[in-house]
């Protein structure tokens, strides 16, 4: 009898080991596959990382593949793929897509996490300093999660890491929550530690109360583009929130509308708001440029363009646009997207697994000063928890001033 058990144990473990040869040789091809697919494709391929660091990361990933799911090592490979240090070349979204969402918005300021917004009952937590999730130091979570986030610099990153803050899948990955989700965030409110207890709730429900609730001075998510009048400070606002044609308002027709109520309204200054402008076709907004190199407003102190962490892709070749061919005034942050970035995608799929990649194919240069990995504002302007809290446009205010 001992004999047998001996055997049939001896059996199971040449079955696995089997198995694991198995799911090691499957995953090295497909690992070999991605890294032909990035030399294929993209035109700065190892800039940032050489090809054979790059696949030495792939080769410690795949002695762990037996004891994972494969979603759990297409997570994996998520912190793999943002060495190459492009936020055009990722592992798809859909890996990290969560159902369920935790209602409340993060903003990190000055390397501090807060709550920007909250659904609901989670108002009393508003515009409060969280320095714990479930008891992991709120600076290293920021730390650990920007490895998993494929981008050219820290801003864009850190923008990333503000999102992504609120999704339970990417929590669990991380290990800071666990399978049940349950989120217990520790709270600094002017030194008074206080623990809050969130509950996850149907990410659709989420989305729809956050969308009418846009955060000051961006209106990303309302239109693909609008306009507002301030008229205290005489000046016109274009919301240039992404670089797609809106099918029910062409740019064309948008902007004879806009360039007709700065006329009549005689405005004294134009601030284009670039700052959620995540990307898109840099030519749908020609028509703008056009009319505004013909007009009295490109100049300094006429036309200012507000610039962030969450400006990237067409966005960012919007903002070198304005840069370098007009007379605007940059203010803001600096932006998520660099003077030298990759764009357009190519998907991929590996031929055992079916890991979906994407891999950048083109590359945009600005024409001026390329030494920085972002575009600096001319004039630095950080929104404060004050400006949430109080509901006030630092930006606005700025412009006022000139």
């Amino acid at each position: 009898m001992a004999l047998l058990l001996i055997f049939c144990i001896s059996e199971f473990e040449k079955y696995e080991e089997n198995n694991m040869r198995i799911e090691h040789s499957k995953w090295r091809e497909d690992f070999a596959y991605i890294v032909s697919q990035i030399e294929e494709f993209h035109p700065r391929a190892f800039h940032n990382i050489t090809k054979e660091d790059l696949q030495n990361e792939l080769e410690t990933l795949v002695v762990e593949t037996y004891e994972l799911t494969d979603y759990d090592v297409a997570f994996e490979l998520n912190r793999i793929i943002a060495m190459l240090g492009d936020g055009h070349t990722y592992v798809s979204y859909k890996y990290i897509y969560s159902e369920d969402w935790y209602p409340v918005l993060f903003v990190i300021i000055d390397g501090k996490a807060y709550i920007r917004d909250a659904y609901k009952e989670y108002d009393d937590v508003l515009y409060k300093e969280v320095i714990e999730f479930n008891g992991h130091d709120a600076s290293d979570v920021i730390s650990k999660l920007s490895e998993y986030i494929s981008g050219e610099n820290e801003y864009i990153v850190e923008s990333y890491v503000e999102s992504r803050l609120s999704n339970p899948m990417i929590l669990r990955y991380l290990d800071i929550v666990s399978e049940k989700g349950k989120l217990e965030l520790t709270i600094n409110d002017d030194d008074k530690i206080s623990r809050r207890s969130v509950e996850k709730v149907p990410y659709s429900e989420v989305y729809t109360y956050f969308d009418e609730k846009r955060f000051i001075g961006n209106r990303s998510g309302v239109n693909n583009y609008s306009y507002e009048y301030f008229p205290d400070a005489d000046t016109m606002m274009f919301y240039y929130n992404v670089c797609f044609e809106d099918d029910e308002l062409p740019m064309e027709t948008f902007n004879d509308e806009f360039w007709d109520q700065v006329k009549d309204k005689k405005v004294d200054k134009i601030i284009v708001n670039l700052s959620g402008n995540a990307g898109g076709y840099p030519e749908v907004i020609n028509p703008f440029f056009k009319k505004l190199y013909k007009s009295d407003y490109n100049k300094k102190e006429k036309l200012f363009v507000l610039i962030g962490n969450r400006n990237y892709s067409a966005g960012t070749m919007a903002a070198s646009r304005f840069k370098t061919t007009t007379e605007a005034i940059l203010i803001g942050e600096p932006t998520g997207g660099t003077p030298v970035m990759c764009f357009d995608t190519v998907e991929c799929i590996t031929p055992n697994k079916g890991i979906e990649l994407y891999v950048a194919t083109d590359t945009f240069v600005a024409h001026y000063d390329v030494s920085h990995n972002t575009i600096m504002p001319d004039v630095y302007i950080q929104k404060t928890i004050e400006d949430y809290r109080n509901n006030t446009n630092p930006f606005l205010e700025y412009v006022q001033t000139r």
